[in-house]
């Protein structure tokens, strides 16, 4: 049993005591707590409320972290002085219309953090700003009082300037291009992305080549219409993660990448029997799919909540709206993206 016991803890740990949830999706929401905790919290006076987007799903860990209620709304306002007992909104951008992103970072200051939208209602309308979470692996203390399932989070003081020009730019605002060379392989899709932009193919291919290099290519699929897997990434750490890249090859309409997983066996050495139940794993994506452009590289995240025994993740295209939902081209129902024992 002790086997068992010991992964059990580690699967407790990082669903929060869900485990499959009875084939709900889990999330661990850490990564909309931190910036409502060191932003919004800290910049509120004491007593103030926050008001919150249906899309930020607010809850009592969210309450817990903001130390205040919630009031109900929709849009932030900008410039508003009666706002001082409720200065900040909150949203998430994966539960928002590519019209209601527009909306929102036209009618007042976006600050972006991640996935993760929040407006110091007291400002006055500006273009958006997107933040680095700047996550790396928590060090041994940081581990022991944190639990280590979790990145360590820190927020810089300035706007991150290739995260800020990969927003403004798919919702139509004034962007700045980045300058200077990508220190991370997302900022390296960025860079490829601001060549594609200015028609600088062979510089494209130049970082288009880094990124591919860094892939397993072995999982690569083309769908039809509008899209092509490129391949995947697992970095590992405290928070396994399987990223899906894909090349954009026509407009696309509203739709998520599913993936789902199963177990398929019992794990060695386990006397547990495998889960029978078939579990979404992912929301849906942070820049809306409709927004996202030809030729253009773009990265879809899951976080592997890996149960006990030999479990299949598998991925296959959603539509969200009207329109035609990509399909594998040999006509394969859906795409093995990898399997943990």
């Amino acid at each position: 049993m002790a086997h068992d016991g010991v992964q059990s803890l580690w699967v407790w740990r990082r669903t929060g005591g869900r485990y499959d949830d009875h084939g709900a999706f889990v999330r661990s929401q850490i990564d909309e707590l931190y910036p409502l905790r060191a932003v919004a919290r800290r910049r509120s006076p004491p007593g103030a409320t926050i008001d919150a987007h249906y899309s930020a799903q607010w809850g009592w860990e969210h309450q817990w972290s903001f130390e205040g209620n919630a009031n109900s709304v929709g849009g932030p306002t900008a410039s508003a002085p009666r706002t001082t007992t409720h200065p900040f909104w909150i949203g998430r951008s994966s539960g928002m219309s590519p019209d209601d992103l527009r909306k929102v970072a036209s009618q007042a200051h976006v600050q972006v953090y991640g996935d993760t939208w929040l407006v110091d209602q007291r400002d006055a309308p500006a273009p958006l700003d997107a933040y680095s979470m700047n996550e790396r692996e928590p060090n041994v203390f940081e581990w022991l009082v944190y639990g280590g399932t979790e990145p360590t989070r820190s927020i810089g003081p300035t706007p991150d300037p290739w995260l800020t020009w990969e927003w403004r730019t798919h919702l139509g605002q004034p962007a700045q291009p980045p300058s200077g060379e990508p220190r991370s392989i997302d900022e390296m899709r960025i860079a490829h992305n601001a060549a594609i932009a200015r028609g600088d193919d062979a510089d494209a291919a130049r970082w288009r080549g880094r990124i591919e290099g860094m892939l397993d290519r072995s999982v690569r699929a083309s769908f039809v219409p509008g899209v092509e897997l490129l391949g995947i990434r697992t970095p590992g750490g405290v928070e396994p993660r399987v990223e899906c890249w894909f090349e954009v090859t026509a407009p696309l309409a509203d739709e998520s990448f599913d993936v789902r997983s199963q177990v398929v066996a019992r794990g060695t050495f386990s006397s547990i029997p495998p889960d029978t139940t078939d579990r979404p794993m992912t929301a849906q994506p942070t820049l809306p799919t409709r927004l996202w452009r030809p030729r253009w590289i773009y990265r879809l995240d899951t976080v592997l909540n890996h149960r006990i025994g030999r479990e299949r993740y598998a991925g296959s295209w959603r539509g969200l709206s009207a329109g035609p939902v990509p399909r594998r081209a040999d006509g394969a129902a859906e795409t093995t993206l990898l399997v943990l024992p």
